[in-house]
């Protein structure tokens, strides 16, 4: 969104006034806005939570997913709030082939933060897999 802006500025050198570019320009701007105001909102991260969430990407990353889920799991029982800790929770559930608790995951991130769009993709994910095609393409409706 800040590419956004500076090619508006830029247009607005050559245009000034120009309504399409100052309403597009306006656009960004409250979407950089809400960014910063989910960002802060988010933050301060609980320490332990964070860490729990570390070691479950350590154990990801590692293909361990049994191990990442656990830490996962405790990420989110220490600080439900953080869309990322419930997003990671799905993967893991996506790589073991658990879709209702993959679902499961994903709403909660969805209901953490409703801008978090991984949140909707990991669900519709979940519900393309449980075949449920209409929740599918609602949810991808409602991501967007």
């Amino acid at each position: 969104w800040q590419a956004c802006v500076a090619t508006c500025d830029e247009g607005l050198q050559v245009e000034p006034g120009h309504p399409d570019l100052l309403q597009l320009k306006q656009r960004a701007q409250d979407h950089l806005q809400q960014k910063r105001q989910r960002q802060e909102r988010n933050f301060p991260v609980d320490p332990d939570a964070h860490e729990e969430k570390e070691a479950g990407n350590e154990f990801y990353q590692a293909g361990n997913y049994r191990a990442a889920l656990a830490h996962y799991e405790r990420a989110t029982q220490m600080d439900p709030t953080q869309p990322t800790y419930w997003s990671n929770l799905a993967a893991c559930h996506e790589q073991l082939g658990q879709w209702p608790a993959m679902a499961r995951a994903a709403r909660s991130g969805i209901d953490a933060d409703p801008q978090f769009v991984k949140g909707y993709f990991r669900l519709a994910v979940a519900q393309q897999k449980l075949q449920e095609w209409h929740a599918c393409v609602a949810t991808c409706d409602e991501g967007l």
